[in-house]
């Protein structure tokens, strides 16, 4: 019954102990708790904002391509239609067709 006691009693000794350990160290213990969900928080509001600038600059990309995709297209096919048609040295060439007519 002694040694239960000396038991109980050391046991309470060394709660009481790191209870004012802790106290001290951290008089709350949800403060590390408050500051880890804050932090967590900030880094879920940032990680939200950077996922708005990254559709903000996607749409902003994919608008500023479609433009100047549509604006090549476009000169490509006015120079396209522009262009002069001249004949064909090759496919005009004067040839002699006769085949008895200059033998060597």
């Amino acid at each position: 019954m002694k040694r239960v006691f000396l038991f109980g009693v050391f046991l309470s000794l060394l709660l009481i102990e790191t209870f004012q350990q802790t106290t001290v160290t951290n008089p709350n213990p949800l403060n590390k708790f408050n500051d880890a969900l804050k932090r967590s928080l900030q880094e879920q509001q940032i990680s939200v904002e950077e996922q708005l600038m990254d559709q903000k600059l996607k749409s902003q990309i994919f608008i500023w391509t479609s433009i100047g995709l549509a604006v090549v297209c476009y000169f490509s096919v006015i120079a396209i239609i522009d262009m002069s048609n001249p004949k064909s040295s090759i496919l005009y060439a004067k040839y002699d067709t006769t085949r008895g007519g200059n033998e060597m």
